[in-house]
């Protein structure tokens, strides 16, 4: 049983081939059900951590919400307290060059995933984050120090999928949006932070499009989840009842809104929901970090819609 990194894959069988590379390591070949491919360790200059190389056919991983758990003892309704994640010191990484062909997080499959990083001081820089699929594409790039007990990052990219079911669920949240095109451009920086990568510690900004889907609701209840922030990986902040306007959720025709984030609050003033039956317009203050939120929301119902809007409750601390 091979225990790397975290996680646990279970049964892996391992080979060692002689290297391509003069004065490389010995090449690993990786046989299992969750990683199959070759690994290995390239030499390590003056100056350097080393250069760790991958080609893998697959990478199976077990990846818990990026925020840390959720306490099974969180009600409904009430501020979500997460516990922190370890922090992780990328200034002891190597440089990585990662291709994986067949990547699946929490038992989804996410596509094919291209990785480069070089060493800087403190940290690592990404060069290139791609995740390609028959659903669409993700690309990033930016940087992670960790320096004088401080994290801090910045990731700059854009997200085109189909199929947005898959990357909730892959990344710890509940499946609540579908959508058949979704767009999604973000520029964060995590300032620095002894926390770690801190949630309250985050600045940037990101818009979102989505276009014909479907708002999930959750289970009977005063409150259910709209979930359009879990697919930006941010926190869930804004409890919405649609039980009045549908049993099993709210269907859209375009959500679109602009973010602009600074110290662990997102700010907007066009959140726009349209719909045939009720249109909705949001601003105000969701706090990624305090895990509170400050809306005001407005609700145009459509008067010749066969579907009545009876009530809708927003609420927070």
């Amino acid at each position: 049983r091979l225990t790397a990194f975290g996680q646990q894959w279970g049964q892996v069988h391992v080979q060692l081939t002689p290297p391509s590379i003069p004065g490389a390591l010995n090449v690993l070949r990786l046989t299992g059900e969750q990683v199959h491919g070759n690994v290995q360790w390239l030499p390590i200059s003056a100056g350097t951590r080393g250069n760790f190389v991958a080609d893998l056919d697959r990478l199976h991983l077990n990846i818990k919400n990026l925020r840390g758990k959720v306490p099974e003892e969180a009600k409904e309704g009430e501020p979500v307290a997460f516990v922190p994640t370890p922090i992780i010191n990328p200034a002891q990484w190597p440089a990585i060059q990662l291709e994986c062909q067949d990547l699946r997080v929490g038992g989804e499959k996410l596509g094919a995933l291209s990785l480069s990083t070089t060493q800087i001081e403190g940290g690592l820089q990404i060069k290139n984050f791609s995740l390609k699929s028959n659903a669409g594409e993700m690309s990033a790039q930016g940087f992670w120090i960790h320096r004088k007990g401080q994290s801090s990052a910045q990731v700059v990219g854009q997200l085109q999928r189909s199929d947005v079911i898959q990357l909730q669920t892959a990344l710890g949240y509940k499946a609540l949006i579908e959508a058949e095109n979704t767009n999604i451009q973000f520029d964060l920086q995590w300032l620095p932070s002894a926390l770690g990568i801190d949630w309250g510690a985050l600045n940037g900004r990101t818009t979102i499009l989505l276009k014909d889907g479907h708002a999930r609701s959750i289970e009977p209840g005063v409150a259910r989840i709209l979930g359009l922030l879990s697919i930006t990986a941010l926190p869930r902040r804004l409890m919405l009842d649609f039980g009045d306007v549908a049993d099993t959720g709210l269907r859209f025709d375009r959500i679109s809104a602009d973010f602009v984030i600074n110290a662990g609050n997102a700010y907007t003033q066009n959140f726009q929901l349209k719909s045939t039956g009720v249109d909705m317009h949001m601003t105000g203050r969701i706090g990624l970090g305090a895990t509170d939120y400050d809306n005001h929301i407005k609700i145009y119902p459509e008067v010749s819609s066969s579907v009545a809007l009876a009530g809708l409750a927003a609420g927070g601390p």
